[in-house]
């Protein structure tokens, strides 16, 4: 499944792990919120495995931050997850606790323009 993502130019250009990070947050979100896996146990153990070898830090978050990142990506989509206030919450909350999903610098993605 990753092999067939990458081949898309923005994916290639992003790289194997944040196609894999991406995985990882929709299944998170999809199980979080409608209660239904996108992967099974095992591909879900695998990725999770992966992710955590390659030394991606999306593995180790909190649900919180997890919450956090999908809604930010959704917001990117065009998609809300949440709206204005539950977010401004969660992220002062985050920020309190000293969340790097909230004090992050920009990837080369966002710092070259190619993301909104």
């Amino acid at each position: 499944f990753v092999k067939s993502i990458a081949q898309n130019s923005h994916w290639r250009e992003a790289g194997d792990i944040v196609v894999k990070e991406l995985m990882y947050f929709d299944s998170l979100h999809s199980s979080y919120t409608t209660g239904k896996a996108l992967l099974d146990d095992d591909n879900y153990d695998e990725l999770y495995e992966n992710l955590t070898w390659e030394g991606s830090s999306v593995a180790t978050m909190s649900a919180k931050e997890a919450q956090f990142v999908s809604a930010v990506a959704a917001s990117k989509r065009g998609d809300q997850l949440m709206d204005d206030e539950e977010y401004s919450v969660l992220k002062s909350e985050l920020k309190g606790n000293g969340s790097w999903v909230v004090n992050r610098e920009k990837d080369a993605l966002e710092k070259g323009g190619k993301t909104k």
